[in-house]
């Protein structure tokens, strides 16, 4: 009886409404929580809206996303370094078992298009106009939400989302997208009917309308409904953290932290917002809003999600709010505005951004980015500091524009980097709303988001009719927005070559140091307060204007930083020019830009070798949190051990090109002063010339290449115990080489060849390393080098088995003298690649060795190598084995020696001197096994 009711609630409910939803699906899952089962019988319905008859239709099967490691969500998560599911268990993916499909009593022929793709052949066409009922039966084997945070985990609870089958979306054709990661499923407004049966002790957290509810001893059924919904996310949990907040407008559901603050500011806090989304939009089309901590962790407010729970530097309350308006707002945009998230996402992200800057520009107009810090002593003379809290969409965006990883917004959402997806392109999105507000005045901006919001239900939602929408309302040609902004990975970056008084007028020649056609502001400066602002209409090249004279002190382009410019540091011109137009201003590690004046910072430093002994100091740079392309650094460190001035110099600039082969080209100044050995000093200078190549188009592609041209001098201080009579020598260097490198693969080739006066040398480098499916892993490496000609009379420009000789200095040895004790057993593997301390491991005509690896347990490897040494027309082959531990791959590695050419070694006198190490302690290095997934 109850079920009749329900299907007659449905009927009723779907005839009552207008609506411009597709299809009807009705669902009814049982849940078996306890052996991760779902049963599913579902219903789906399904009108052609084409113009043209239709042979079979499209479901989504995201679940089955999961399946193996050959799907696409497993590519992508090789891709970014991710080994939750390549290594996953099979009873932890998420499998899709079909059991029927029918129409009517008809059984309907099925492919898999992709892994997560369904295709149906229809047993007759479905004309225009006509309307077609699926009967599914199916079960489910849920994801662990070790994945994605979505799927089932460890204590039974589920939390879900595009977990049953869903059409996909029909236009003029079908359109589907298998499941990356990247929260954009494609699919068209429906009508959702769902029964859900679970043990009674669970509870079901949705957004949907509960129409019936029923238990008896153990279990429990729940009937709800959804009319017009993109959005499937439901919990299915013991222990309940969710709360609900009744506000005038909308009734909201979330589990976000709230931090410890009390049910009263919650419901302001709550009301606010909900206040604020009404009168920026209008009306939520729905009773309910789920804000799940699961949906936010994927999406937060970067920045304050990267703070400890202890650290709080914000009002109370505060960071609650926003992580509350950064979720509400998301889903009120994403269960509304259902442009197509995988190519014309780029609005969504636009009005995401742009709501939360109005919002706290209306609420928090003082607020600062570092909140209570920036009123530290010690902190608040940072330039960022002073940055109000609206400035990081500037920031953000701007992170990869400077390391020329920038992509435009309409990219294809899977094309995207990591950082460019989750950060950069909707910030940049949101930052081009607020220039384009800017630009516009009037609320033309807010008032266009507002009507296009109102008329989703009636018109095409997609940016080409907002875009559409907002030229309606202004006489202003907002061309340059779409083509130089949206569709354009072009920089914005304009700058004043000089300004002159003329009686009532200034005369301001500008120049664009780019090729977008972009408005830019110009304002004049008194007292550091804003007397006028004006735009002046895009331009290519230079262009000369006049302007009313308001008695400025200085003129200055997007003074205010509302424009997305590339470069700000060359927007200022004093009226009465000074030696120096922006005064030096010290600053200490690093900070962001100010635009107006010249910066050097100063970071303590404290170096280590053997020979130098700890090495406290500074270096003075100029590099800002923004990459920029000219930078030097210049450290002077002083050797406690040696009592000596130490450190380097250094200076490069790069040139970045887009859409090009070449990505980057570098030219640099490096000179180096240390001790090699017990007091004795090396000197390097090195100037070089870096080409790095990588594919145009497409910057997720790992794959590139490098060419390296360098002239490398080395003076030494002679030992007065050795017998090298070649202190101080002169070698050109030209490096080539490529790479590709992703979780499950990587190779490299690295040629090298050096020419001196008494020698000239050619080597090859090849790596290859391949991780199977079991965690088990291989590595081939094979080296090969020979001299041209040696002139020389000692081994120190020779070929290593062991250890190089780094006559170049190029590797961080801590001891790099030593040939016994701790220091000697640091490994780099470089040349032969040897670990075995061999005798006679050197070679003055030649060189070929194989380096083999592979996996025993977990991070336990065994090892082999073998070569031939060529010395004075003698050859001689060299072998060892051993245990390899790689603990931290790259960064710090372990090698026990077993046998090798001197015998077992593991029974050797003083095996533990024959331990090899591998370690890195440099920062910067480090800070690549936290970005490689990113970047």
């Amino acid at each position: 009886m109850k079920q009749t009711i329900f299907l007659l609630i449905t009927l009723l409910f779907c005839i009552a409404q207008t609506t411009n939803a597709q299809n009807n699906l009705t669902i009814s899952a049982e849940f078996q929580p306890d052996v991760n089962n779902v049963n599913i019988k579902q219903e789906i319905t399904i009108t052609n809206t084409t113009n043209k008859p239709l042979d079979s239709i499209y479901l989504y099967d995201w679940n089955n996303s999961y399946s193996s490691r050959e799907t696409e969500l497993a590519k992508r998560f090789a891709e970014e370094y991710s080994t939750k599911l390549h290594f996953s268990k099979e009873k932890e993916r998420g499998i899709t078992n079909i059991k029927s499909i029918k129409s009517n009593t008809s059984e309907l022929k099925y492919a898999r298009v992709k892994a997560d793709i369904l295709s149906i052949a229809l047993e007759h066409v479905l004309n225009p106009n006509e309307t077609i009922t699926i009967n599914l039966e199916y079960s489910l084997q849920l994801p662990s939400d070790k994945f994605t945070r979505f799927g089932i985990d460890s204590k039974q609870n589920i939390k879900l989302k595009e977990w049953f089958l869903l059409p996909a979306k029909l236009t003029d054709k079908w359109v589907y997208y298998s499941n990356k990661d990247l929260d954009d499923l494609y699919f068209p407004n429906s009508n959702i009917n769902l029964k859900i049966t679970v043990p009674k002790e669970y509870t079901i957290i949705s957004d949907f309308d509960e129409v019936n509810n029923k238990q008896n001893d153990s279990l429990k059924t729940i009937e709800l409904t959804g009319y017009n919904r993109i959005n499937t996310e439901i919990h299915i949990t013991k222990n309940s953290k969710f709360s609900e907040v009744i506000t005038d407008k909308i009734t909201i559901t979330s589990n976000i932290d709230d931090e410890g603050i009390g049910s009263g500011i919650k419901a302001i806090i709550h009301d606010k917002i909900a206040y604020f989304l009404n009168d920026k939009l209008g009306n939520y089309p729905h009773n309910k809003i789920l804000l799940s901590n699961t949906s936010y962790k994927r999406n937060p407010v970067y920045g304050l999600n990267q703070l400890p729970d202890f650290i709080r530097p914000f009002p109370d309350g505060f960071q609650y709010e926003v992580k509350i308006l950064k979720a509400t707002i998301a889903k009120y945009v994403k269960n509304t505005f259902n442009t197509n998230p995988r190519t014309d996402f780029w609005l969504n992200d636009a009005v995401e951004s742009y709501l939360m800057a109005m919002y706290i520009k209306d609420n928090y107009p003082n607020m600062k980015l570092l909140g209570t810090l920036s009123r530290i002593w010690g902190i608040r003379s940072f330039e960022v500091a002073k940055k109000g809290f609206n400035d990081q969409y500037y920031y953000f965006s701007q992170y990869t524009a400077r390391k020329n990883l920038d992509q435009k917004l309409s990219s294809s959402k899977d094309s995207l980097l990591k950082y460019n997806a989750n950060i950069s392109n909707k910030n940049r999105a949101g930052v081009g709303l607020l220039y384009l507000d800017d630009y516009l005045g009037n609320d033309i901006i807010n008032n266009s988001i507002k009507e296009f919001y109102e008329d989703k239900n009636t018109k095409t939602i997609d940016s080409k009719s907002f875009i559409a929408l907002v030229q309606s309302k202004t006489n202003k040609d907002i061309s340059w927005f779409t083509t130089d902004y949206i569709n354009s990975d072009k920089k914005i970056d304009y700058t004043i070559k000089d300004v002159i008084e003329d009686n009532n007028e200034l005369i301001v020649h500008l120049k664009n140091k780019e090729h977008t056609k972009t408005p830019i502001s110009i304002y004049q400066i008194l007292d550091n307060k804003i007397i006028s602002k004006q735009y002046i209409e895009g331009f290519e090249g230079e262009k000369t204007i006049r302007i009313k004279n308001n008695k400025p002190d200085r003129v200055i382009l997007n003074y205010e930083g509302i424009v997305p410019e590339f470069n700000l540091r060359d927007n200022t011109q004093k009226i009465k020019p000074h030696l120096f137009n922006k005064p030096l201003k010290f600053g200490f590690i690093k900070d962001s830009e100010a635009p107006n004046h010249s910066q050097l910072f100063y970071v303590p430093e404290l170096g280590y070798n053997l020979y130098d002994g700890f090495s406290p100091g500074l270096t003075f740079t100029n590099k800002t949190l923004l990459r920029k392309n000219f930078t030097y650094k210049i450290k002077p460190i002083y050797g406690l051990k040696s009592k000596a001035l130490v450190g380097s110099v250094s200076t490069n600039y790069t040139k970045y090109y887009k859409h090009k082969d070449l990505f980057s080209a570098t030219y640099g100044l490096s000179y180096n002063q240390y001790h090699y050995a017990e007091n004795l000093m090396y000197q390097k200078f090195n100037p070089y010339i870096i080409f790095n190549f990588r594919d145009k188009n497409d910057l997720r592609n790992n794959a590139g290449k490098y060419i390296i041209v360098r002239n490398i001098t080395v003076q030494r201080e002679k030992s007065l115990v050795t017998t090298d009579d070649t202190p101080n020598y002169n070698v050109f260097n030209l490096k080539a080489g490529m790479s590709d490198s992703n979780l499950l693969n990587h190779k490299s080739l690295n040629t090298d060849i050096q020419f001196s006066k008494d020698f000239g040398k050619i080597s090859a480098n090849y790596e290859y390393r391949k991780i199977f499916s079991n965690n088990r892993q291989i590595n081939f490496r094979a080296f090969a080098g020979g001299f041209i000609y040696n002139n020389t009379n000692s081994d120190y420009f020779s070929f290593s088995l062991d250890r190089p000789q780094d006559y170049l200095f190029d590797y961080n040895y801590y001891g790099r003298s030593e040939s016994t004790g701790i220091y000697s057993q640091q490994i780099i593997i470089a040349e032969g690649g040897f670990k075995s301390k061999l005798n006679n491991p050197l070679a003055n005509e030649w060189m070929t060795t194989i380096n083999t690896s592979t996996t025993i347990w977990k991070y336990i490897l065994a090892y082999g190598d073998a070569g031939f040494v060529g010395n004075n027309s003698n050859t001689n082959f060299a072998y060892d084995s051993g245990i390899h531990l790689n603990l931290v791959p790259d960064y710090f590695e372990l090698y026990f020696p077993v046998y090798s050419n001197l015998g077992w070694e593991v029974g050797q006198p003083g095996y533990t001197d024959k331990i090899r190490f591998k370690i890195t302690l440099t920062p910067k290095v480090l800070i690549k096994l936290f970005t490689r997934k990113w970047l």
